[in-house]
């Protein structure tokens, strides 16, 4: 009963924004629309289709949100954050140009890297590995960290761990102190601390992946396996197709939080796999998303 009366509402403020876009739409007569999704763009879409002004949608993650779904066989274009390949809209109306991401974030090499070690006052011959849950962190990431980060210190004299774990979770690792572990509510200038690391432990959001594959860095993704859709593991599973990414699911971590510590120790040891990994990730990089973006919105114009 209450899903029904849910639906029932939705309904009435989808037509609701219907008429209000209809009426934007009348009285600025934009040349091109552009919608990234979300459930404002449904009656913009269904307007702008309704008087033939043509718009571009965008999806960054390899899953199609749903408000782009409905209104797709309208769009102009669809602009893609990840490969074409992934996405079931007609290939011949899709163009992959990736997703915008900060000014600040460009290619590393070995001097911006120790550039950027000197600005967080870390050594250069240091190998450092960066975790991140995201802005608010991860409380699973967080609890397999504070599982292997000791092991792997003890292990490796010249490794630095810097974990960005969320406001309400810097309280992790509880009482374990060590000069090598950083451990940062939120980091600030995020690319700058990932310009420095050697290996990256993130989500399988498609801005830290954009942002990620532009610096060329080696990750391991650890998707979460609870968002709409599924859409991280989708992207993910992208990665791993590409072979850009080692993927490790959220279920088995916690099952085995040594898991993590291996694939590490693997990582760490291995040169060759990180210059694979970065070569991979490269290559799917698209620095110049934005400006590519604008272009494509211009040119959809009538």
């Amino acid at each position: 009963m209450r899903t029904n009366l849910l639906n029932l509402r939705d309904g009435f403020l989808v037509a609701l924004g219907f008429i209000q876009a209809l009426w934007m739409l009348i009285n600025t007569r934009p040349n091109v629309i552009f919608i990234k999704g979300g459930f404002v763009g449904v009656p913009v879409g269904l307007a702008a289709a309704i008087m033939r002004i043509p718009f571009v949608t965008h999806d960054s993650d390899t899953m199609p949100g749903l408000a782009n779904r409905i209104i797709s066989r309208w769009a102009k274009l669809h602009s893609t954050g990840m490969p074409v390949e992934f996405y079931s809209y007609p290939r011949n109306k899709t163009k992959f140009v990736g997703t915008p991401v900060g000014r600040d974030f460009s290619l590393v090499n070995k001097e911006d890297q120790d550039s950027a070690k000197n600005i967080l006052g870390i050594p250069q011959k240091a190998q450092i590995i960066l975790v991140t849950g995201g802005s608010l962190g991860s409380q699973r990431i967080n609890s397999i960290m504070e599982a292997i980060v000791p092991g792997i210190l003890e292990n490796h004299d010249e490794v630095f761990v810097i974990h960005q774990t969320g406001e309400s979770n810097k309280g992790v690792y509880g009482d374990y102190h060590n000069p090598r572990l950083r451990v940062e509510p939120f980091i600030k200038n995020f690319y700058t601390a990932s310009a420095a690391a050697d290996i990256v432990i993130a989500r399988a959001s498609a801005t830290t992946i954009a942002g990620l594959s532009i610096q060329a860095k080696p990750m391991i993704l650890i998707p979460s396996p609870f968002l709409s859709g599924g859409h991280q593991l989708k992207n993910a599973q992208a990665m791993s197709d590409k072979n850009a990414a080692i993927v490790l699911q959220e279920k088995h971590l916690i099952a085995k939080p040594g898991l993590l510590a291996e694939v590490l120790e693997d990582l760490l040891s291995n040169t060759k796999l990180r210059q694979k990994l970065s070569s991979a990730m490269s290559r799917l990089a698209k620095p110049d998303a934005a400006s590519e973006l604008a272009r494509i919105i211009l040119e959809n114009s009538k």
